[in-house]
């Protein structure tokens, strides 16, 4: 099938083609009939004749460009048809020309050579008359085609329109709005279908050709400019985004509400100031959020970002102009972008241009260009820093930006990195008197020498919390009828409230804990003596409290336990309920489930329950089980991010180990985990994919390429039961986000073929033991010649982001895929850039690590030196253009050969050798001379390098 686009853009070529080709034939049948004096008419006329050639050669373009080779037989009827009327308009082009070719006017011709030119166009009137016929003919059938595909409920158009809006409802932006006022002027020009009109001929008939044209051209345009801005924004939009704001506790009623109090109120009532209000109006710089850990931090974060009064405070600072509130919260247990400076820089913009579409074709101009629906868009953190600075760039609009930014980002600390490098980043950002930033974390020594410097940006949460734990803790108590009815008969109950609050020292984690612990208490009919004593004995700190909780489990549990912890500690994600079943092979259920026999809704709620209990029971409330929704199911997650750092010590580390036993490896565990959830998440009535399975795919991946590269084996049976799914399995558009290369991929197409869907992940993933193993590449209906340039480009995947993810390039896999007769010369997809470049695995490799020569370094740099290795010995051709990109927003490139590349990331001496490398391929080109080469490619190695900084 064709891209809805595609045959959009035929169509409306076609139209164009033939409303100018009409009124060509119609000017020059009207010079036919009076030739006199026609010399500045047939002037005009050949000026014509040419601007007909450049529309028939873009309507050529509109049906050859971005076209999928392996979908150019599945097309269907409609399709055939706008495809058909083209070939016929671009013959009917050849044949206008030729009947215009002798009619050529030289400089100023002799009276006798006008006379000639004359009687030549007089001759040529029945070919005007049978050229003007033909375009007639063209158009009613164009408009019979156009009517019959828009009166068509299920055209798919309105497909097209309805998936935009679904992805506009998805990312919560408002780019269709406009889509929908032409949607309606395009029903417009149609009459309306009643009785009277009982035939699409009749319809069409009645159709004001132009001012249809002009609509779905206009129509068209918007379409593009959606889609460009929609791809924009998912390759910004990254999975688990938004978990951790959204695992983050709601606050307790009634407490932060300090935080919009103004400081002279909070002075007199706390005895400290509090200058957040002041500092929301003001704009002025980075505002730090400073605390112990468990003090409530992310907590006040996710409220303050999101309440009203942040919006009233900012709107005063804002003086008239909009201001778009964004937010990140690091997470370090999370995936690498979720704590790393690009995730940051990618939900900030993310946030950013979703809420404010408008800015896209302003500071994303480059990239709308790049976004053509098939190849996609990666970022990396160059081209990430140079978007945030247009944001704050005063040239973009005539006296400053129309909008300001205020960031919300939580958990400086939790940034695996340099912190100085996150510090650096956000007071580079707020250097612009239209960015302000909110930012939380710990009071460690690089953030304090960083931002308490001015006492009225900072606060410590601490130092504000006491009411709000006492209101906590009262609150608490008193909703327990046991805790009144004691009350009542001993006073001495209203100083637990006190004790309490005074030992928690600022720690609402702590609170929440001996809160816990005190209404147990109550349920064992324990007096106010006994109350008090247990609060004495419990721990005053955080860590040690979590120790005494470890210490309180049932040891007859220890093994289960241990194995549960290790589960959560090197899950990155939280896994559902329901995997747990791995961890209980002797619950009869939970066996039937791994087997993957039938298990009924009522068994299987019953199991949840079982489940829920015994995590509740073995790791004494420091995991916990979250609640499900009518969108989620029931997870399972630290209480805190304190409990994994706890566990993650040294001594708890070896411990764990211990307990869990020799034969536990977590990671086999993990992969089969993340199986039973890929079969249970989803629907249980048929094989729909739902989006928490097309998650726990995506994990199970990950877990068997770490067993592959650290247990040297690979997890053979999950990966041949995930495929027995995916084969089975009806992946619908809301879950295309497993595809993580966020490609079309050419052979899959858009209804994804489950088989070579699994194929292109495993090889995306770099599994070379699994897809060695398994024989995957010599099946000829899994691996067949249309699909082999996309795996190829799938395992030499743009490496610029690979330092943010989970992955690498494995040399191995290239070299299994190109053993196996996938040729780095094979086109694959085409590259929609301006000079529509037919772009090659090798010469798309090439033109990567050229662009991101100055991140070749290390492991990296011998990765990738392996895989140019395999494919120049593959028969990689020789490259004498690559387009590499070049300055901080990769806006400029320049054309260098082969041995430019090489030269820039490897050196010489490298480059050198694999030249002689391709010397022993016969037939295959050499290198020219490196004397030239290396000089350019040093010349613009070091233009690169000034840019990068």
């Amino acid at each position: 099938m064709l891209d809805p686009l595609t045959s959009l853009a035929i169509a409306c070529a076609v139209a164009q083609f033939l409303e100018f080709g009409s009124s060509l034939l119609e000017r020059a049948y009207k010079i036919s009939k009076s030739p006199d004096n026609a010399l500045p008419e047939l002037r005009d006329i050949e000026e014509l004749v040419s601007r007909l050639r450049d529309h028939a050669q873009r309507l050529e373009r509109s049906r050859t460009t971005g076209r999928d080779p392996a979908q150019h037989a599945d097309v269907s009827e409609d399709e055939a048809m706008g495809i058909a009327l083209a070939v016929e308009c671009e013959a009917l082009a050849k044949r206008i020309e030729s009947t215009f070719a002798d009619i050529k006017i030289n400089g100023q011709p002799t009276m006798m050579e006008s006379l000639k030119l004359a009687y030549g166009i007089s001759k040529k009137k029945k070919d005007f008359v049978n050229h003007k016929q033909a375009c007639e003919k063209l158009k009613e059938r164009l408009m019979e085609h156009m009517v019959g595909a828009i009166y068509s409920q299920n055209s798919r158009l309105a497909k097209s329109l309805d998936e935009m809006s679904r992805r506009d409802s998805l990312m919560e932006v408002r780019l269709t709005e406009k889509l929908g006022y032409l949607k309606g002027g395009l029903y417009r020009t149609l009459p309306s279908q009643d009785a009277s009109l009982r035939s699409i001929k009749q319809s069409a008939a009645r159709v004001d050709s132009k001012r249809l044209a002009d609509t779905l051209r206009n129509l068209l345009t918007e379409m593009r400019s959606v889609a460009a801005s929609q791809q924009l924004l998912t390759s910004l939009r990254y999975e688990y985004m938004e978990a951790r704001r959204s695992a983050v506790a709601q606050r307790h009623a009634q407490t932060f509400e300090w935080i919009f109090a103004e400081p002279e109120v909070i002075l007199q009532a706390k005895g400290v100031r509090n200058d957040f209000q002041p500092w929301l109006r003001s704009g002025n710089g980075i505002f730090w959020v400073s605390g112990k850990a468990g003090s409530g931090k992310s907590t006040l974060m996710k409220f303050v970002s999101s309440h009203y009064r942040t919006r009233e405070s900012l709107a005063q600072w804002a003086q008239g102009t909009k201001v778009f509130v964004a937010t990140h919260f690091f997470w370090n247990a999370g995936s690498m972008l979720q704590k790393s400076q690009t995730g940051l820089l990618r939900s900030l913009c993310f946030e950013v241009l979703r809420q404010c579409p408008q800015l896209i074709p302003v500071v994303c101009k480059e990239r709308l260009e790049e976004a053509n629906g098939i190849e996609p868009l990666a970022w990396n953190l160059e081209q990430l820093s140079t978007l945030v600075d247009r944001f704050q760039s005063q040239q973009l609009f005539p006296g400053g930006l129309p909008v300001r930014f205020c960031f919300f980002i939580d958990g400086l600390d939790e940034y695996q990195g340099d912190h100085s490098e996150i510090i650096s980043c956000l007071r580079r950002m707020t250097v612009s008197k239209d960015i302000e930033i909110c930012a939380s974390s710990r009071p460690w020594n690089i953030f304090q020498t960083a931002f308490s410097s001015d006492p009225s940006q900072m606060l410590v949460v601490q130092d504000f919390t006491r009411e709000d734990i006492a209101s906590y803790v009262k609150e608490k108590l008193e909703s327990d009828h046991r805790f009144i009815e004691l009350r009542q008969e001993d006073s001495r109950c209203t100083d637990l409230v006190h004790d309490v609050t005074t030992k928690a020292n600022g720690v609402f984690l702590w609170v929440m804990l001996v809160v816990t612990q005190l209404l147990k208490s109550l349920g064992n009919a324990d007096g106010v003596h006994d109350l008090q004593r247990r609060l004495q004995q419990l721990p005053p700190g955080l860590e040690e409290y979590f120790q005494h909780m470890f210490d309180n489990i049932d040891e007859f549990y220890s093994h289960q336990t241990a194995r549960m912890f290790q589960v959560c500690i090197w899950s990155q994600w939280p896994l559902s309920v329901v995997s747990y079943t791995v961890l209980e092979a002797d619950d009869p259920v939970a066996a039937r489930l791994l087997e993957d026999s039938k298990v009924d809704e009522q068994e299987l709620e019953r199991l949840v329950s079982r489940l829920t209990k015994r995590i509740n029971g073995r790791c004494q409330d420091l995991l916990e089980v979250s609640p499900a929704t009518a969108s989620s199911h029931p997870v399972v997650d630290f209480l805190h991010r304190t409990v994994r750092d706890f566990l993650l010590t040294r001594d708890m580390h070896d411990l764990l180990e211990t307990r869990a036993g020799e034969d536990f490896e977590v990671l086999p565990v993990l992969c089969c985990m993340s199986l039973v959830e890929v079969r249970r998440l989803g629907s249980h009535t048929d094989y729909t994919m739902s989006r928490s399975q097309a998650q726990a795919v995506r994990r199970l991946m990950r877990y068997a390429r770490e067993i592959e590269t650290q247990h040297k084996k690979t997890p053979e049976h999950e990966l041949a039961q995930l495929r027995a799914f995916l084969s089975k399995a009806t992946i619908t558009p809301v879950v295309e986000h497993i595809v993580p290369f966020k490609i079309k991929i050419t052979g899959i197409g858009k209804s994804l073929d489950g088989s070579k869907l699994f194929l292109a992940l495993a090889v995306h993933e770099g599994l070379y033991l699994y897809l060695d193993q398994s024989k995957l590449l010599e099946q000829a209906d899994l691996a067949p010649r249309s699909f082999q340039p996309s795996l190829l480009r799938l395992a030499l995947e743009d490496f610029s982001t690979l330092a943010d993810s989970h992955k690498t390039i494995n040399p191995d896999v290239v070299r299994l895929l190109v053993r196996h007769g996938h040729d780095p010369n094979a086109g694959g997809l085409t590259k929609t850039d301006k000079q529509h470049h037919h772009a090659t695995p090798w010469s798309t490799f090439l033109a990567n690590i050229g662009t991101n020569a100055n991140k070749c370094e290390g492991s990296m740099r011998t990765t990738l030196l392996l895989t140019t290795e395999v494919l120049i010995t593959g028969g990689a051709a020789y490259e004498a253009a690559v387009l590499v990109k070049h300055g901080d927003y990769g806006d400029s490139t320049s054309p260098l050969s082969e041995e430019q590349v090489l030269a820039i990331v490897f050196g010489d001496l490298e480059a050198t050798r694999l030249e002689g490398l391709r010397r022993q391929i016969p037939g295959m080109r050499t290198f020219k001379s490196m004397t030239v080469g290396v000089h350019n490619a040093l010349e613009f190695l070091g233009k690169s390098l000034v840019g990068a900084r």
